[in-house]
């Protein structure tokens, strides 16, 4: 089911998640990055040592946690919740972080959140992806980069090995 044809109160509250709880979580996600040796040791490697990492704001990393942050599934608020992020791909059916093992770039402007991009390091299960985007927005990254965005998305597509695609 589409945003567009969902009816008015769960739009209503999946704005709200998105304004509320998207946040949350992607402070908890750049925490876990900062306390990572291993996916900023990454990140150095993929960029080069000499790197800055200018978007260090804009990097996270996944470390199966999130679920810790989240109202237990027990509750009706924690299933709406949960709902939610499953519906914006962040989380399985299953409720396990889709993104669990990667570092992770948030393209946002303005305080909204448009994209997440994850890179998984490390081994990765069969079958498991290695990269993944997942729009947040209905706005197409690929056409117009809406201003501020550019030095966050070349960060992304330097992790990317399919930034020579884009």
């Amino acid at each position: 089911m589409n945003n567009m044809t969902q009816p008015e109160h769960i739009r209503q509250f999946d704005l709200q998640i998105r304004t509320q709880t998207l946040p949350l979580l992607c402070e908890h996600y750049r925490q876990s990055f900062q306390a990572s040796a291993r996916a900023k040791h990454y990140v150095r490697e993929q960029l080069g040592e000499a790197c800055s990492l200018p978007g260090q704001t804009m990097l996270g990393f996944a470390d199966r946690t999130m679920g810790n942050r989240l109202p237990t599934p027990r509750s009706a608020e924690g299933q709406l919740v949960r709902g939610v992020l499953k519906r914006l791909g962040i989380i399985r059916p299953s409720g396990h972080e889709v993104l669990s093992g990667c570092v992770i770039v948030f393209l946002q402007q303005a305080e909204q959140l448009h994209a997440i991009y994850g890179e998984r390091i490390g081994r990765r299960r069969k079958g498991a992806f290695q990269r993944l985007w997942i729009p947040l927005s209905h706005e197409s990254l690929s056409q117009s980069l809406p201003e501020g965005f550019k030095p966050v998305y070349e960060l992304a597509m330097c992790l990317s090995q399919l930034r020579r695609e884009v």
